[in-house]
């Protein structure tokens, strides 16, 4: 099976980045970006001006509690994809960091702590099925050789 685009398309865009180091313990990151992207309808192809995110979102706040102790919080605003029918969404995830030993490394890890779930993906090869995110939780222990 062989699987091809021959379509072409037109878009434009921007991202805006901040890195800001707010004190010695504690860094914010901070992105926005907008994307217009218009496939170029022909025989084959409809418009596809409603396939694409034209909105995105980041803030991550980088903190050291203590010496070897760190709090990691990741937010992040996706806008919606029409044709897919995948609503806009807001979704975080955070990191409880502990460096035992220059070598040992505990962590819990919350991922999309706001939602059970939420469509964030959706394949044209798989029948339009939509991938749906799910809220997770993870403890790791990472020891380094």
């Amino acid at each position: 099976t062989e699987l091809a685009n021959g379509s072409k398309s037109e878009s434009i865009g921007a991202e805006l980045a901040v890195n800001w180091q707010v004190s010695e313990q504690w860094r914010l990151l901070g992105a926005y970006s907008y994307m217009d992207y218009d496939l170029l309808p022909d025989d084959d192809v409809r418009d596809g001006s409603e396939w694409d995110v034209d909105h995105l979102f980041s803030l991550q706040s980088r903190l050291d509690i203590f010496e070897n102790t760190q709090f990691d919080a990741w937010l992040r605003y996706t806008d919606e994809v029409e044709y897919y029918d995948i609503d806009d969404y807001w979704t975080l995830d955070l990191r409880l960091s502990w460096q035992l030993s220059d070598k040992l490394i505990l962590s819990l890890h919350g991922k999309n702590v706001l939602d059970g779930a939420h469509a964030e993906y959706q394949s044209i090869q798989r029948e339009f099925v939509q991938t749906q995110i799910e809220r997770s939780y993870r403890a790791e222990i990472r020891y380094v050789f």
